[in-house]
């Protein structure tokens, strides 16, 4: 038994019109359909088969009346949905615009709230509208008691929701306190991204790299896009011998390295700082052997 999608060897479809290979989108809304597919796959909730099978699931009426994108479109609904990432409701603009009152509860009683049972939308309802919500202060008051009694997942998306948030002085505390564990959090990192130099977490990112927590590939990449703005001549230094140390040690001959100097490079506050970094007398042996393939991978 074949299903609607199976269209091998099928008859009376019409002909196929081959297009020349230039011919990629035929709409602008084509290319964000495919960047809203892949980056909701970032989320980890489905693999590509399950997208594909998402897509191969859709009512026969609206596999055949539905472009291409479309079905992606369509399909992608489904699994956020059938996830609990969002609501069908949400999805139509219909949902209550107040934020969960299971994010609120979860964040009261962690001991007795099931956190499996929030979306990810409506952590992140909560974390935006931290300011602003009616009750507010008893919420904020909730999270500095509570935060460690968090489940692991439920911090983490916590945290990672602040990134695009304005939480208060008091909130970035429980972050820091995650971030000085003996194993460094990303989702803290994130969370702790700032527009404004911060006296706190500068200190935090300069005690870190001089014990050498922050020597991996994945952490360095996340100071470099979420915390270039804390970063003067020291804690610049800092990051480029760890750079340097990571790109020894995992083999990456000098591509590393020139791919964070190049991207840094570019930052208006930071070119002469990054700049004097190929010139400055305190920089270790490995990070002069950096340096110097970097000028040999340029001059090539």
């Amino acid at each position: 038994m074949t299903r609607v999608h199976d269209m091998g060897g099928r008859f009376g479809d019409g002909p196929v019109t081959p297009e020349g290979e230039d011919v990629i989108f035929h709409a602008e809304w084509h290319r964000r359909a495919l960047a809203l597919t892949l980056a909701t796959g970032t989320l980890g909730k489905w693999n590509i088969d399950v997208s594909r099978h998402a897509r191969e699931c859709l009512a026969p009426t609206d596999y055949m009346r539905f472009s291409y994108y479309e079905k992606w479109l369509a399909g992608v609904a489904d699994m956020l949905v059938a996830r609990g990432v969002v609501s069908r409701e949400e999805l139509a603009g219909k949902a209550d615009p107040a934020p969960s009152p299971l994010a609120e509860k979860a964040m009261k009683a962690p001991q007795v709230a099931d956190w499996q049972t929030i979306p990810l939308q409506a952590i992140a309802d909560v974390v935006i509208r931290l300011d602003s919500m009616e009750n507010a202060q008893e919420v904020q008051d909730s999270v500095l008691r509570n935060f460690s009694l968090f489940a692991e997942p439920f911090q983490r998306a916590f945290m990672e929701m602040a990134e695009v948030a304005n939480v208060s002085e008091r909130l970035n505390q429980c972050m820091l306190s995650v971030l000085d564990g003996d194993e460094i959090s990303l989702a803290a990192l994130r969370g702790l991204s700032c527009e404004t130099k911060n006296d706190t977490i500068y200190t935090q990112l300069v005690s870190h790299f001089e014990a050498k927590k922050l020597n991996r590939l994945d952490i360095l990449s996340v100071i470099a896009a979420r915390h270039f703005q804390q970063m003067d001549e020291k804690l610049l230094l800092l990051f480029f011998e760890a750079v340097a140390e990571v790109d020894n040690q995992e083999n990456y001959n000098g591509d590393v390295f020139r791919g964070f100097f190049s991207d840094l490079v570019q930052v208006p506050q930071l070119r002469e700082l990054v700049l004097g970094i190929l010139r400055t007398p305190e920089r270790s042996d490995l990070l002069a052997s950096a340096i110097g393939t970097l000028f040999s991978q340029t001059k090539g």
